[in-house]
């Protein structure tokens, strides 16, 4: 019998009410993490409809004053 996907969850929330869901195996040496954060079309207002896809084509494709994924890159890590 296979076991239920939230089996042994701790779900925790962070004072800046970040989600967080831990979750122990001892299968292998290891650490992982996953991040999902709740952003997208399923998180727009209808008067936003799309706003999502565009971001995500300007961080990767750049803008006419920003060209390319690295001027946008830096400007973000400089905030």
């Amino acid at each position: 019998m296979s076991r239920s996907i939230t089996e042994g969850v701790r779900r925790e929330v962070l004072d800046n009410g970040l989600r967080v869901l831990l979750r122990h195996s001892s299968a292998a040496p290891v650490a992982a993490v996953v991040a999902h954060v709740a952003v997208g079309y399923f998180h727009e207002p209808d008067q936003w409809s799309g706003i999502s896809h565009v971001i995500e084509h300007m961080l990767f494709k750049g803008t006419e004053r920003r060209p390319g994924e690295e001027q946008i890159a830096r400007e973000v890590r400089a905030l």
